[in-house]
């Protein structure tokens, strides 16, 4: 027999076993005769080869009909058991990291991403998975972690593909063309403007951002793009109406603070400093200023604003200082000192034709002498100017015959007079405000302090024990014989001045009631003085209402008969004192009531009381022999009483 190939024979074998029902694991031995294998050129089959033909679709049939059998089985076998959770679980895991492992070879990558692609293609052109797919995209960029997740990958593939040249400019060229249409415009900016005030509540990012532009305007190209640019979106703001405005309104709220107002003073003198080194630019300025210095507006518009800023501006101290000292400087110079006299003298003779502004100088410079500050400058001024002037023969001819004429009139006599009595009593409060200022300044150290100290006790004490003993006795000599003349109390000598020699007026002088006492004079104590000298009643004045009543003929008593008539018999202890031999009353005092009226009726009033006297005497108690008391008195001042 020929066959084609080893394969054929094998199959023959196969066959033929399976067709005389032989089993593979009898112990039946066969011998294979020497088999030939040819090729056979011609295009007609045997039959041999039809057999195999057949037999090899019976066997495919066979196994498409076992293999689909063996699928539905496997089908519902995994069905039921990827209904445990573990399974799935464990199935889950495997398959992610046999794709994680497949997926490092690019190959598997590229094939995934294409058949991907191909079934989304697919899928996409049902309109119902479109709008199911465009749902599930929105809800899940709501969500922090999908957005983050996108915004990393696209990072990453824009990075990976602006790798390549023509993508870039293909890019680039997208871009230019986008913005050319207003709505990409303005979808772009408000995209931009949420990004930038979400990432600027980074305070970090805020800081980066800062450094970025100062190194940016550091460039010259920057700044002038930026300049440009402002320009042109002011220029087509400014057409309209509202936002102009708006702006006005802005910039008049921000220049209301100081700060922006330094900055822009700041701004405008950088800006005008640059240009003004142009030497064209510096003339265009010079002509246009003398232009507009020539109208009326424009000068007062210039004058009232020197004035605001000269009046800002003297409020600084140090500000008033430089330019104090710059006009000192100045003003050392001949030719300014000329400029300024014939400025200030036109200025003052136009303003001088109003009848109201002369008024206004006159009171004003009367206001202005009745101040010391203000006359002492005066005389300083005038006293300069005469000596300047005296240095000529001329003027100082000129004013002794002046001075010769108006002597002549006896009111200018009194006026000179008069002036040097005024002089001489300013130079005299001159003279004492500088000594109290020399004193306070010397009484700040201890020393001069105790030094005048020891001075008054000195002065008023004495300086040894026999002075001070002779002084005091002296003072004491007299006694309290001194009567007020306000208050009619007495006083010693020291506690007392003399009416004439008080500085008080004529109206606190009718207070006084012309009481004189020591020397035929009238004399007024400290307490009343100083209250009459702040031209007020004294409280203890006789005007007042608190004037003693006199004291009548019939209370001049002996002891013996204050003791028989009084109410009130005081009791306490009074002692004499160790230096001075003066007597004090020490501890309480006690007033016991005492009825008079039996004493009275005990006296004898049958005699003839007029020339009859009774013989007293008072003893502590009735068992005593010695009285404390004894005195005749008359019984006719008892009834008087």
């Amino acid at each position: 027999m020929n066959f084609q190939n080893s394969q054929h024979l094998v199959d023959f074998m196969f066959s033929y076993y399976r067709s005389a029902n032989i089993s593979m694991n009898s112990h039946c031995q066969f011998e294979i005769q020497p088999v030939t294998i040819s090729k056979q050129t011609s295009g007609r089959k045997s039959l041999l080869d039809k057999y195999f033909d057949f037999q090899n679709d019976k066997a495919l049939l066979k196994e498409e009909q076992s293999s689909a059998k063996r699928k539905m089985y496997m089908k519902h076998y995994m069905q039921k058991r990827r209904e445990c959770s573990s399974f799935r679980e464990r199935q889950n895991r495997c398959c992610v990291e046999s794709k994680q492992k497949a997926r490092e070879n690019l190959e598997y990558k590229l094939k995934d991403r294409e058949n991907n692609h191909k079934r989304i293609k697919k899928a996409r052109q049902c309109e119902e998975f479109r709008e199911s797919e465009l749902k599930a995209k929105q809800r899940s960029r709501e969500e922090i972690e999908t957005k983050q997740k996108e915004r990393k990958n696209t990072l990453k593939a824009m990075t990976k593909a602006r790798q390549n040249k023509e993508f870039r400019e293909s890019e680039l060229k997208a871009k230019q063309r986008s913005r050319e249409e207003i709505e990409t415009k303005q979808k772009e900016r408000k995209s931009t403007l949420k990004a930038m005030t979400k990432a600027r509540q980074n305070k970090e990012f805020r800081e980066s951002e800062l450094k970025a532009k100062q190194r940016s305007r550091e460039e010259i190209e920057t700044k002038q793009k930026e300049r440009k640019n402002t320009l042109k979106a002011k220029t087509k703001a400014r057409q309209n109406k509202e936002f102009r405005e708006s702006e006005l309104k802005a910039k008049q709220r921000s220049r209301e603070e100081i700060e922006t107002k330094q900055k822009e003073r700041k701004n405008t003198l950088k800006a005008m400093t640059k240009a003004r080194q142009n030497k064209e630019f510096r003339e265009s300025e010079l002509k246009a200023k003398q232009r507009s210095r020539e109208q009326i507006e424009t000068k007062q518009k210039e004058r009232k604003s020197t004035l605001k800023a000269m009046t800002k501006a003297r409020q600084n101290k140090e500000f008033r200082e430089s330019e104090l000292k710059a006009k000192q400087r100045s003003r050392e110079q001949i030719e300014t000192k000329q400029k300024e006299r014939k400025s200030t003298l036109k200025a003052m003779t136009k303003a001088r034709q109003n009848k109201e502004f002369r008024e206004s100088e006159l009171k004003a410079k009367q206001r202005s002498r009745e101040e010391v500050e203000t006359k002492q400058k005066e005389r300083k001024s005038t006293l300069k100017a005469k000596i300047k002037a005296r240095q000529r023969k001329e003027y100082c001819d000129l004013e002794i015959e002046m001075k010769r004429l108006l002597r002549k009139n006896p009111l200018q006599l009194e006026k000179e007079r008069l002036k040097k009595q005024e002089n001489r009593k300013v130079h005299r409060q001159m003279e004492r405000c500088r000594d109290k200022l020399s004193k306070a300044t010397k009484r700040k150290t201890f020393a001069l302090v105790d030094h005048e100290r020891l001075l008054n006790k000195k002065r008023h004490i004495g300086c040894t024990i026999d002075e001070s003993i002779v002084k005091f006795h002296a003072r004491v000599a007299n006694g309290p014989i001194y009567a007020c003349s306000c208050c009619h109390q007495t006083w010693f000598r020291k506690s007392v001045v003399q009416l004439d020699k008080a500085h008080i007026t004529l109206e606190s002088r009718q207070l006084c009631t012309d009481l004189t006492s020591v020397d035929g004079k009238q004399w007024l104590c400290s307490t009343c003085l100083a209250s009459l000298k702040e031209e007020k009643v004294p409280k203890l004045s006789v005007k007042n209402g608190m004037l003693w009543p006199k004291k009548p003929e019939v209370l001049n008593l002996h002891p013996l008969e204050e003791r028989l008539i009084s109410q009130r018999i005081p009791f306490m202890q009074i002692r004499e004192l160790p230096r001075g031999g003066q007597l004090s009353a020490k501890g309480n005092i006690v007033n016991v009531p005492v009825d008079i009226q039996p004493t009275i009726n005990a006296l004898p009033r049958q005699v003839d009381e007029k020339h009859v006297t009774i013989a007293v005497k008072l003893k502590k108690r009735l068992s005593h022999k010695s009285s404390c008391f004894l005195k005749t008195f008359a019984p006719r001042l008892c009834s008087k009483l």
